[in-house]
């Protein structure tokens, strides 16, 4: 049984021959007929010109291997028949359908069909009397819909076009009629949301298909949403009627409008049943195919052959990449509600907008960051006091305070843990001066007590107060929640560490634990005044920190005070534990309600203090 052998130039079949044992391909030699061209021997094509630098002279040579001898079967013989391929190249590979690259040189042995590719060509070769169906795809990979998507719409519809005016048979009222139903489509992907019932419409309208079909793919499988002729494509399964698993598999794996037309061999076995079949892939933003239009054309005559031009193909992408449009359109529309939703919780209005319109910015990035921890100093026994209920509106008329101050300060909610509330700066936006901004929201915090007590203080019995840690360094930031939730903050050691200092304050006799990444990062001219406290080991925490206290901003008194803490720290670490207890002393005496003075010294007294450690943590 013979085998054919068919070219294709720019997915356009230019010649179809029988292979019979040897063929070499390749560029037209000085003196060679010009393309397409067989020589006399019947065992040379030319397929280029002599100008076309891109194929070799000799580029190619298909060896038919005798099946008949190994097989010893005339009539399987051509089941076994298979194809040596040469690649007589020496700068260029060829693409072996789906066996992969041949590089130069280099040589194999495959079964039919085959597929070889190579510049702008294709090479099938297959059984000439298997050859029932005649598979096409469009040149070009569809268009997937994105930023620019209306241009793209344009120019595909202008590739239409094109081969609308390369159709002998197409007049001009018809493709104005055929402009005019697919302006129509472009408008409705901007104006309606049933987009594949308005796709089936327009494909019915404009190709006038006998059966069309939009598929959706969810998790693999594919899901009828609208069609025409239901009855045709009642479900998904064996039916002869039954969008093509075949062609939905080709249009999945080249994200290109696939085609399939009868042959003359089919059609002269039997026209009853015979169809024409076009499917066209639905592209996300990203380019995934998320569903496809498919579109059937059945004989309707004895003798008539059904086809599908590629013209028709051409309009049935348009129309689908106009439908992936106006999805593309309403999903982001969606995301961007949801979006502006849960950002205004957590984010300052204007930075809420920005995400709004560039969700991107919320993907996972390594960033500069100070993060806050702050909690309410007594919670315990104000809750107990207060009773459920009224401990519930308390806490949330507290959060309310400092959550207005972080958004204030430019800063992001991370989450609220309790009685506790965790604030960023730096992320998702970069902020050169994320340390100060957290400085200056947590004394605004310390200001806004007097409201919150104002308020509340003759309920709760006692004035509210915060205890606060500061932590500037690297973090992963990005969504640390999931799909259902949103939660976008840091993870790292310096998250770690502001959460540990906030619980270590008490143990320092401080209500402002910083980080000296933190302070040291702070303008001379900031008004914020600082008490270096030495290094600290936190639990879990491989190296010590050096860490200080953020005081009252504007006060002579506590200015007098860290004034005298470097000294202090300096003959700690020189192990001159005597002369530090003797500094600490007399500052007690200037300052005697100091906390961390008479911790600090009672550590001293204890022998408890290091010289490369003076506090050592024990609380998470």
């Amino acid at each position: 049984m013979s085998l054919q052998l068919h070219i294709y130039h720019h997915r356009q079949l230019c010649h179809s021959s029988e292979l019979v044992d040897c063929l070499q391909i390749g560029r037209q030699k000085p003196g060679e007929q010009p393309p397409i061209h067989i020589d006399v021997t019947g065992r040379r094509l030319v397929v280029a010109p002599v100008n076309d630098q891109l194929v070799s002279r000799e580029h190619l040579e298909l060896n038919v291997v005798d099946a008949l001898t190994r097989s010893g079967d005339a009539a399987n013989a051509s089941d076994a028949a298979k194809i040596e391929v040469r690649n007589l190249s020496r700068k260029r590979s060829v693409l072996i359908d789906i066996h992969g690259r041949l590089g130069p040189q280099e040589t194999i042995c495959l079964p039919i069909p085959l597929l070889i590719s190579f510049e702008s060509f294709a090479i099938r070769i297959e059984s000439a009397a298997q050859r029932l169906w005649e598979i096409h795809s469009l040149e070009n990979p569809t268009l997937a819909p994105g930023a620019a998507s209306t241009d793209q719409l344009t120019r595909l519809t202008q590739r239409a076009i094109l081969n609308a005016s390369a159709n002998a048979t197409l007049d001009r009222e018809s493709l104005l009629r055929w402009l005019g139903e697919m302006m129509g489509v472009l408008q409705s992907a901007a104006a309606t949301s049933d987009f594949l019932e308005q796709a089936v419409d327009a494909v019915d309208r404009i190709v006038g298909l006998d059966s069309i079909v939009a598929l959706r793919l969810v998790d693999g499988e594919w899901r009828i949403e609208a069609a025409k002729d239901e009855q045709d494509f009642d479900n998904m399964g064996s039916d002869s009627r039954a969008p093509s698993r075949t062609i939905l598999k080709r249009l999945r794996e080249t994200k290109r409008t696939v085609y399939q037309v009868p042959t003359i061999a089919n059609a002269a076995a039997s026209l009853q049943g015979v169809k024409a079949l076009v499917a066209a892939p639905i592209l996300d933003p990203s380019g995934e195919v998320i569903g496809a239009l498919y579109g059937t054309r059945f004989s309707r005559q004895a003798e008539q052959i059904p086809q599908i031009s590629e013209l028709e193909a051409s309009m049935v992408e348009v129309i689908t990449c106009s439908a992936a449009a106006g999805i593309a359109r309403e999903q982001q529309q969606q995301k961007a509600l949801q979006a502006r939703i849960q950002f205004e919780q957590f984010f300052t209005p204007q930075l809420a907008r920005e995400l709004e319109l560039n969700p991107n910015l919320l993907d996972g990035q390594e960033l500069e960051i100070t993060v806050l921890f702050c909690d309410i100093i007594g919670f315990s026994a104000v809750s107990q006091h207060l009773g459920p209920r009224r401990t519930m509106n308390w806490i949330g008329a507290v959060m309310d305070e400092i959550s207005e101050v972080v958004l204030a300060h430019d800063g992001v909610i991370v989450d609220y843990i309790g009685d506790e509330l965790m604030a960023m700066w730096g992320a998702p936006k970069a902020q050169h001066n994320h340390a100060l901004l957290a400085c200056l929201a947590a004394r605004m915090m310390v200001q806004r007590k007097s409201a919150i007590d104002q308020a509340w203080q003759a309920r709760t019995g006692r004035p509210t107060d915060f205890r606060v840690g500061i932590c500037s360094g690297p973090a992963s930031v990005g969504n640390t929640g999931s799909s259902r939730r949103l939660k976008y903050g840091p993870l790292g050691n310096t998250v770690n560490l502001a959460s540990r200092m906030q619980s270590a304050a008490k143990q320092l006799g401080v209500t402002h634990l910083v980080s000296q990444t933190t302070c040291s990062t702070i303008p001379p001219d900031s008004a914020l005044l600082f008490r270096p406290l030495g290094t600290a080991r936190f639990v879990n925490i491989e190296s010590v920190v050096r860490v200080c206290e953020l005081g009252p901003a504007d006060d002579a008194d506590y200015r007098e005070l860290a004034t005298s803490y470097p000294a202090v720290i300096q003959s700690i670490e020189r192990s001159q534990f005597t002369s530090a207890l003797a500094q600490l002393e007399a500052i007690g005496k200037r300052y005697p309600n100091d906390r961390t003075t008479q911790a600090l010294s009672d550590r001293l007294r204890s022998g408890a203090v290091q010289a490369d450690c003076v506090w050592h943590c024990e609380f998470k």
